[in-house]
């Protein structure tokens, strides 16, 4: 191995230039010394340690953070990377604090843990633990949830087990509802009926009161009634109610032997929806009309709506209303909004006596294709050239597809049915009023974006009360959708954005009066001008807000006036990147109120919070430091903010501040547990030239206990760009690389910027990698004599791809790699059941054409065609389910260099796919990764598995004897 890097790219003559480097000092933060106080001496604190899989396994995260909407409470759950989860609830401003385990819990709660309205309340869902969740599983037993309900002020604990759903009463929160599992003897009856248990606790005097046979229940927005839906078997008393929670009065507003489902309040909470079925003999699925109340002003009973489609010869014949969609009123309460699909039908054989006679007088056939018995039938899948979908994609589809249901609507002053979407139109975008909508049309375009990825279709205006359509754009690529009053329709063609004003036709051009481009610069995909990305419409609809990749534009409806909202990004070079939605019920952007974005330096990788109030057109830079700030939240009913604050040392913990995030206060500690283990020292930004010329930058970070002049083994990660991450915390995970293992055990990490030129994606890499590898080793930092590199999925390829350009890795550990550009051209990315090839065409393979018009281009960036020149030790991970790169691609690739007698090891976990799911894969896969780098980088000795493989029939005792090693070490977890 030699410290300066050589390319050999002599047969592609080419030669790699290294043109200008320099580096730059962004961070350096060594790890305190510990000072014990003078009762304390006789006691020395522990020296920090290197991180083990044991200590990674505990580390935890935060998710479902919540606010009470006075301000003064914060609960989230604190997850671990393996065990149980638990909440805790904060007091803002003082001193209380509850924990409760949650088990083993989903990731997201968002669902399952609840703040009342009135703040006073907390109610939440938990499961089994960790190992009884094992144990439920291996036994295949049912994993029932338990409720509990917090009383903030006491802490005081309520539990209900075996629940499904929980629900406050809305704004008023005098109830909370707990709705339970049904018995597992009912799951299990042939006539199983939906209907189980409901707890209706009434919070101000204790009272429980249970319903039975519920199915679904609704509060609407006050909290001030309480839908009902009733199933019970035999449908004995099957019916919706409702309930008046002031003078708990229960009412039937429907009732029969039929099927109710789908329940709904609109947003205001003052009209109600909901599917009425009924069962038919000639179908095998139910058959459903609509039922819906609207609730007027001193009115004692509400207005009933009833639509039944059998009864209205303008409904479409063989359908129903879907019970794959559910209705809701539009927001002026003119229409309804639902879907219809096909029911499927029975078969003859399965109808009565009477209906088989019925149709043997109607000269029915004897035999129909849903007679024949299935097992029958050929295995067969017929794949045509003119399928606008691959059969792959249509199999991977089928439950879409086949709960796909075409909007419709009722309008009950004309009582009309009116039919939005059809096979052709599928996509309907309806606003808050029922006058016009948009659809979209993909049909003429679909084979087409199967084959190459290019996305058009053609925009029609659709008239809501007759259901007639118009067309608007032909051969769009881009539209962003309606402004709140749905007047208009944001659009984007050929590096403009405008405005089309559905009731005229008419398209105003929103950008080219104004002095900046609309174009993505940054974006390197075979794809043509395209836009950066739009922030939306204001809540009034006057305005839109743009953004050229730097700054927000305050533009007219129209087009007429346009300005620079902030004014300092292309001078700063700061990207307005993104805006923080505090309101998450909000209809489009309130310029009335300030507004927070998320800011970003190019070139520093600085990261800020960015208030700004467009009405008095002021910005302010709350934040601009080296961190990051991902996470802002708001209090409903309080000015109080919540914001997330990290580093490459210190973990997303929230704050608590004011409406200009000043004041601020650290409510979570996740990790208090990081201080006794050795981090990374800190990370330099390093600034490099391509061997294209382009200016790029790289993330290095430094090993723990860095020592200045002293020069470090270091693992080069590659993706695409990386650098954004210099101030980001890489919470420590156990599935193969980990920046922040690596670091603490005496590593440093390399992560550069690659950056793209059409029909090279391979190459472009070598362009980016290796200027950036020898700054890096300019730096004083690298070792470039002990260099390993590492990247998986796109990452992998260019890593399989690295190697046969380059000696300048002692080891490389390619991850699920693309390694035969023109085979994987035209294989299936199973995940999706769609093709490579727009994938190849229109995104991250970056070529222009297929490989039979530039095989030249496919070969060079192949890393297959180039395996004789690979003289680094590979880690090779394949597995056998991976639906996103073919197995076959690390098969051949490893046949390859197997052939060649180049050192190489495949590591395959089978059943598992693009990514290991199995925590004993992920923790396997994560050790030999280690222990490989540690052979070739940190000359500790070889692991038999590397230097002499395993005879299958000793795997199995191999993988044993590895297991136990790792409880062992990990205190037997």
């Amino acid at each position: 191995m030699i410290g300066t890097i050589k390319a050999k790219m002599q047969p592609l003559g080419r030669v790699l230039s290294l043109l200008f480097v320099s580096v730059s000092l962004t961070f350096l933060c060594l790890v305190p010394s510990l000072q014990a106080s003078p009762e304390q001496e006789a006691v020395k604190p522990l020296a920090p340690r290197p991180l083990e899989i044991k200590d990674i396994l505990a580390w935890k995260s935060i998710s479902s953070a919540q606010i009470s909407a006075d301000g003064k409470w914060f609960a989230y759950s604190l997850t671990p990377n393996e065990g149980d989860s638990e909440l805790v609830i904060k007091e803002v401003d003082g001193t209380r604090e509850y924990r409760f385990s949650l088990g083993e819990a989903p990731r997201n709660l968002y669902d399952l843990i609840i703040i009342s309205d009135d703040s006073r309340r907390v109610a939440f869902m938990s499961y089994p633990s960790f190992e009884e969740t094992k144990k439920l599983r291996k036994d295949k037993k049912r994993i029932e949830p338990r409720a509990s309900l917090v009383e903030l002020t006491t802490g005081q604990k309520t539990d209900w087990p075996g629940v499904r759903k929980i629900a406050f009463s809305g704004e008023s929160s005098h109830y909370l509802a707990v709705h339970r599992l049904a018995p597992e003897s009912q799951e299990k009856d042939k006539d199983r009926w939906a209907g189980s248990d409901l707890v209706l606790l009434n919070l101000q005097s204790g009272q429980e009161m249970s319903l039975g046979n519920i199915s679904e229940f609704a509060f609407n927005r006050s909290g001030d009634w309480l839908a009902l839906v009733v199933d019970a078997r035999d449908m004995a008393g099957n019916g919706l109610m409702l309930r008046n929670l002031g003078s708990n009065e229960l009412q039937a507003l429907d009732s029969g032997h039929f099927f109710y489902k789908n329940l709904k309040w609109d947003d205001k909470g003052q009209a109600l929806s909901v599917l009425k079925g009924r069962q038919d003999d000639r179908y095998e699925d139910k058959l459903y009309g609509l039922l819906a109340f609207k609730f007027e002003k001193n009115s004692k009973q509400p207005q009933k709506i009833e639509y039944e489609p059998e009864k209205d010869n303008t409904f479409p014949a063989g359908f129903t209303l879907s019970p794959d969609f559910t209705p809701y009123w539009l927001d002026d309460y003119q229409a309804l909004a639902f879907g219809i699909k096909q029911p499927k039908a029975k078969s003859s054989s399965s109808a009565s006596p009477e209906k088989k006679e019925q149709a043997e007088k109607e000269g029915s056939p004897a035999v129909r294709p849903d007679d024949i018995d299935e097992s029958g039938l050929p295995d067969l899948i017929l794949w045509h050239w003119q399928d606008p979908r691959l059969q792959s994609q249509q199999q991977v589809e089928e439950v879409r597809d086949s709960t796909f249901s075409y909007l419709s609507l009722y309008r009950p002053l004309e009582k009309k049915f009116v039919r939005l979407a059809d096979d052709n139109l599928r996509r309907i975008t309806l606003g808050r009023l029922s006058d016009l909508a948009i659809g979209r049309d993909q049909s003429p375009y679909e084979l087409e974006f199967s084959l190459t990825g290019a996305s058009y279709q053609d925009i029609y205006v659709v008239n809501l009360k007759t259901g007639e359509r118009k067309l608007a754009l032909k051969k769009n690529r881009w539209s962003f959708g309606l402004s709140p009053d749905a007047q208009y329709l944001l659009y984007y063609q050929d590096g403009q954005f405008f405005s089309y004003e559905l009731a005229t036709g008419r398209s105003f051009n929103l950008t080219a009066g104004l002095p900046a481009s609309f174009v993505d610069e940054d974006d390197d995909h075979n794809v043509k001008l395209p836009p950066d990305m739009p922030f939306g419409w204001s809540k009034d609809s006057r305005y839109v807000l743009l953004y050229d990749g730097w700054d927000i534009w305050q533009v007219e409806a129209r087009g007429q006036k346009g300005f620079n909202l902030t004014g300092n990004g292309v001078k700063d070079q700061i990207r307005y990147q993104r805006r923080f939605v505090l309101d998450q019920e909000e209809k489009g952007i309130d310029l009335s109120q300030p507004q927070y974005f998320l800011t970003y330096g190019e070139w520093n990788k600085k990261q800020g919070l960015a208030r700004i109030e467009a009405a008095r057109k002021m910005v302010k830079l709350l934040f601009f430091e080296d961190a990051q700030f991902n996470r802002l939240l708001k209090a409903k009913k309080a000015d109080r903010y919540f914001f997330t604050r990290e580093t490459d040392r210190d973990f997303p913990d929230f704050y608590a501040a004011d409406a200009f995030l000043q004041k601020s206060t650290r409510i979570t500690e996740a990790n208090p547990q990081q201080k006794e283990f050795l981090w990374s020292a800190g990370v330099r930004l390093i600034d490099y030239v391509s061997a294209k010329g382009k200016k790029l930058q790289a993330a290095l970070f430094l090993p723990a206990g860095y020592e200045e002049g002293k020069k470090y083994p270091t693992v080069v990660y590659i993706y695409e760009r990386l650098s954004q991450n210099l101030n980001r915390y890489f919470l420590p995970t156990a599935n193969g690389f980990n920046k922040s293992y690596y670091t603490s055990q005496g590593y440093a990490v390399l992560m550069p910027d690659i950056t793209y030129v059409l029909n090279d994606p391979g190459m472009s890499a070598v362009w980016c990698v290796l200027p950036a590898l020898q700054a890096a080793i300019d730096s004083g930092v690298v070792d470039g004599e002990r260099v390993g590199l590492q990247g998986h999925s796109w990452g992998g390829y260019q890593t399989a791809f690295l190697i046969t350009q380059t000696e300048a890795f002692r080891a490389a550990a390619a991850g699920a790699p693309l390694t035969n550009m023109i085979s994987m051209y035209s294989s299936i990315y199973w995940n999706t059941g769609t093709a490579n090839q727009p994938i190849f065409e229109s995104s991250q393979g970056r070529f222009t054409t297929g490989y039979w018009e530039n095989p030249e281009a496919y070969i060079r960036n192949s890393p297959v065609f180039h395996a004789q020149k690979v003289k680094t030790p590979l880690l090779l991970l394949h597995n056998d389910k991976d639906g996103a790169v073919d197995f076959n691609q690390g098969i051949e690739y490893y046949n390859t260099l197997r052939r060649l007698k180049k050192p190489v090891v495949m590591l395959e976990y089978v059943g598992e796919n693009h990514g290991l799911q199995k925590p004993a894969n992920q923790k396997d896969y994560t050790v030999r990764m280690k222990e490989f780098f540690d052979h070739h980088l940190m000359n500790k000795p070889a692991p038999e598995w590397w230097e002499k493989g395993l005879p299958y029939l000793k795997l199995k005792d191999h993988l044993k004897e590895r297991v136990k090693q790792l409880k062992n070490n990990s205190g037997n977890r």
